[in-house]
């Protein structure tokens, strides 16, 4: 007599518990999916807002759990498994979808795999990037220390002229910290702003007594006993002539970079390799079963800009729960396209085939 036992149902895999994810998740049980969906992250936190982190969260006025997108009753509510403090760094692609391998050696099996990894942030690999006291801000357990380093120390260095860098130190200079801003360009936020919005937040920030260095070369971060006490800058600095910055702390947000490993591991054998991922009608029919979300694209394609937005993440999330924009099967009373468009191998595609992929 043959084996009965049916084997477990296989759904969605989320890999990345960023806001693109959440909202993926949720997209699809809104469009009726009731297959299973696991959305894993490495943080230990439930899904939560980033951009508060380096302004309400640092001044003491938010946590993790009031950042949080959804309460825990409506991941349960919604059978949405959801999988915190693991981290995938492999994936095997299967004729039915695939298995995901975490660090901790748990394994999760899909049928559709979806990428929401997010990004980085931008490393500097300077001579005392490791000494106490220098930090990065990406995530809550980042913030929650550069909160606790912030309230000891006197003296702020903030290494990047950008959104969050100068939120940061907006904040610490209202607590009463000695502020000062250095930015290797000529001027702030400069790739993304004008230059009369620059001028605007370079005035705005010194006549809080904010010091910001502009042309800035850092040299290197000097420590005693493990712990920074300053920044070296170069000796061409316009406002730095070689100077060493006193420092307590010194926060880095020179950018970030996307995380495409997995990406890469996913994609189908024989594409070209690109250092990002890839967009648009170009790719016709990415592999089956394997979607992922624009959170953070590297522009490798033409017209493709490094422009993360939570608008535009949510009509990305949306789309790929939906299938593309003009997509003819999408009419009333037709099954929820979201079960159709993610389908795995030997399922029905929708009529549009434009396999939209972001990394």
């Amino acid at each position: 007599m043959g084996d009965t036992t049916a084997s477990p149902r296989l759904g969605t895999l989320i890999i990345g518990n960023c806001q693109a994810g959440v909202q993926l998740a949720s997209t699809l049980r809104e469009l009726g999916d009731t297959d299973p969906i696991t959305l894993v992250g490495e943080e230990p936190h439930a899904p939560y807002q980033r951009p508060p982190l380096s302004k309400a969260f640092l001044k003491g006025e938010a946590t993790a759990d009031s950042l949080a997108f959804r309460s825990h009753d409506f991941y349960r509510e919604h059978s949405i498994d959801l999988v915190p403090r693991e981290r995938i760094f492999r994936i095997i692609r299967t004729a039915d979808g695939g298995v995901a391998t975490a660090e901790s050696g748990r394994t999760f099996a899909f049928a559709r795999l979806a990428l929401t990894t997010g990004a980085v942030p931008r490393t500097i690999p300077f001579e005392g990037s490791e000494l106490e006291g220098v930090s990065y801000l990406r995530t809550a357990t980042e913030a929650t220390v550069l909160e606790q380093q912030l309230r000891e120390a006197r003296n702020v260095v903030v290494v990047g002229g950008g959104f969050i860098g100068l939120e940061v130190a907006a904040g610490a200079r209202a607590a009463g910290k000695n502020v000062t801003v250095l930015e290797a360009a000529p001027r702030l936020v400069g790739r993304a702003v004008s230059e009369q919005t620059s001028e605007f937040y370079l005035q705005a920030h010194r006549r809080r007594g904010i010091r910001v260095v502009l042309n800035a070369q850092v040299v290197r971060f000097v420590g005693e006993h493990d712990r920074v006490t300053g920044v070296e800058l170069g000796a061409g600095d316009a406002d730095g002539s070689g100077e060493i910055v006193a420092a307590d702390v010194v926060l880095i947000g020179v950018g970030v970079v996307p995380r495409t490993e997995l990406a890469v591991q996913a994609r189908p054998r024989g594409r070209k390799r690109h250092r990002g991922g890839r967009q648009g009608p170009r790719l016709r029919r990415a592999h089956r079963g394997r979607r992922g979300l624009r959170e953070h694209a590297e522009p490798v394609d033409r017209g493709l800009r490094r422009r993360p937005h939570p608008p535009r993440k949510r009509a990305e999330c949306r789309r790929a729960g939906q299938g593309g924009r003009g997509d003819p099967a999408r009419a009333p009373g037709r099954a929820p396209d979201g079960a159709v468009v993610l389908v795995g191998p030997g399922r029905p595609q929708t009529a549009d085939r434009r396999a939209e992929w972001w990394a």
